[in-house]
């Protein structure tokens, strides 16, 4: 690689992803998606304009991070302590399962919720645990 095309992809990679030190998690900045989950499904699905040497440039530098998957993350949390605001992550609710404490969104609790309990919409066997302020 040139250096004015490794300079371009480094512009790009300040440009697209931020990496928060303090918890590990790499973001995507014009999303708010917590990456390596699939990361060059995300960049293909998501961010179609950027050519296959930028998607490749910016997936090499997500793996070169330590950076924790968003499951990894939400089980180093505590449903008891609220964490501050991580820059570039939208804030959303979190739900914990009332039967056995996982933490996820709404869409995993859902199926986890249905798949673990056979649980339909009527019944509540989740709660919403706000844990960013």
């Amino acid at each position: 690689m040139t250096a004015a095309k490794d300079s371009d992809i480094k512009e790009l990679i300040n440009s697209i992803l931020h990496y928060d030190v303090l918890n590990n998690l790499a973001i995507c900045r014009p999303c708010g998606t917590v990456l390596p989950k699939d990361i060059q499904s995300h960049f293909r699905k998501h961010h179609n304009a950027l050519s296959n040497q930028e998607r490749q440039g910016l997936c090499n530098h997500v793996q070169g991070l330590n950076a924790q998957t968003p499951e990894a993350f939400l089980q180093s949390i505590s449903a008891d302590i609220p964490i501050p605001a991580i820059k570039h992550l939208p804030v959303h609710d979190i739900l914990q399962c009332d039967v056995c404490g996982l933490l996820g969104g709404d869409t995993k609790m859902l199926i986890h919720c249905q798949s673990e309990y056979e649980w339909t919409k009527s019944q509540g066997t989740f709660y919403i645990v706000v844990l960013m302020k």
